[in-house]
């Protein structure tokens, strides 16, 4: 990996705005195999407007999929601001830079980006797996019980409707319910098809779709194939309808209220 550590990055004015510098380094498509293919990934940088007060570097990534980050700098006119307090011990990082965050973003190098999601009405795929990674976390490294974490996140928002909105339809993105309900529906769908079904389903998803962009209902009929159970009614009661599943999917195999 030296080559791409130590490659001289050439900078230059950016054509969208002359204050910023922009330049292109290469990088392996694949870090298990940096002597295959290489990709160009553009970047940008901005110097401080008052170098005398820069507390250091400042790296924005937008995420993805999704348009450009070489604006991401303040360039298209937005000042880039920060609280006076240093970065570290700030309550914004308490607040934002938890363990389930950085657990969370690192679960996108399987679920967002070696399959990419087809359309925002597929973002399930990407917010709904990285967000159970964080309870799977959870689950190997403190021990936490996840079945009753999910019986008492179903007793606290049972009657919260804005929680159970759905997790997809062909016309709208889902929004904010992959963060909240979308767990749930993946922990009821691990309870279904039992542990080795569910472990085969997240594991072999982003190995056999690596660099492909995928839809929900692929995932879906994927789930299907390694369970070799038809999931259609809870994948429904989930998936694409509002408001809370039927007991028969809210508690499946052996999930208890």
């Amino acid at each position: 990996m030296r080559e791409f550590h130590e490659q001289e990055v050439r900078w230059s004015a950016c054509e969208f705005d002359a204050a910023v510098e922009c330049a292109t380094i290469k990088v392996p498509l694949d870090y298990a195999d940096p002597d295959g293919r290489r990709i160009s990934i553009a970047v940008s940088r901005q110097p401080a407007a008052d170098p005398a007060s820069r507390r250091g570097v400042l790296l924005a990534n937008p995420g993805g999929p999704g348009g450009s980050g070489l604006t991401t700098t303040g360039a298209d006119g937005t000042e880039v601001s920060w609280p006076k307090d240093r970065f570290r011990d700030t309550e914004l990082n308490e607040h934002y830079m938890t363990l389930d965050v950085v657990v969370h973003e690192q679960s996108h190098e399987w679920y967002g980006n070696a399959v990419a999601d087809d359309g925002e009405v597929d973002s399930c795929l990407s917010e709904c797996l990285a967000s159970y990674a964080t309870w799977l976390w959870d689950e190997e490294k403190d021990g936490v019980d996840l079945d009753s974490r999910y019986r008492e996140q179903v007793k606290e928002h049972k009657d919260d409707t804005d929680w159970w909105q759905r997790l997809y339809r062909p016309d709208k993105p889902p929004g904010i319910s992959t963060y909240n309900k979308g767990p749930l529906a993946l922990h009821a769908l691990r309870r279904q098809v039992g542990e080795s079904a569910f472990h085969r389903i997240i594991k072999e998803w982003p190995q056999t779709r690596r660099g492909t962009y995928a839809s929900w209902p692929d995932f879906e009929s994927f789930a299907e194939k390694i369970s070799g159970q038809d999931l259609g009614g809870f994948l429904t009661a989930w998936f694409h309808d509002d408001g809370v599943p039927e007991d028969a999917y809210l508690w499946p195999g052996d999930l208890k209220p």
